[in-house]
């Protein structure tokens, strides 16, 4: 795959730009290798929080990478360290219901219904169109 040899000889290369981290965890996650992608974006958000503020143009979205490293983490069965990523993608970003809607199903899976519930609602004050998040809602209250 020629964008995989050309990320990898850019991290190579140019160690202090994240983007080639990125493009490797996303090329991971095509192909469903989620551990792979979870080291590549953990490299990614390593040097972005690194170079901030030395390179600001190398900067990525880090709402977007912990959004991306916690769905890697649930999709590999790692439900607890997924939890952490979205919560820190609200860190970034707590306008957005989608990483309260993920915080809160891998809540679910963990069996900690009443955090998952404060995750699902929350996620339904900002979007009240969620389906998902109220399907969430439905499944903590049955196991009351």
């Amino acid at each position: 795959m020629r964008g995989a040899h050309h990320a990898r000889m850019v991290a190579t290369l140019d160690k202090f730009n994240p983007l080639s981290a990125y493009i490797l965890a996303t090329l991971a996650v095509t192909n469903k290798q989620y551990n792979e992608a979870i080291f590549y974006l953990e490299t990614a958000i390593q040097i972005t929080k690194d170079v901030a503020g030395v390179y600001p143009n190398v900067e990525l979205n880090l709402y977007r990478i912990y959004l991306e490293l916690g769905s890697c983490r649930s999709a590999a069965g790692d439900y607890q360290g997924a939890e952490l990523d979205f919560s820190r993608a609200i860190e970034f970003n707590s306008a957005v219901a989608l990483p309260y809607l993920l915080c809160g199903n891998c809540c679910f899976m963990r069996g900690d219904h009443r955090k998952a519930r404060e995750m699902f609602e929350h996620a339904l004050a900002i979007d009240t169109s969620l389906k998902d998040a109220r399907r969430g809602l439905v499944l903590c209250h049955t196991d009351e």
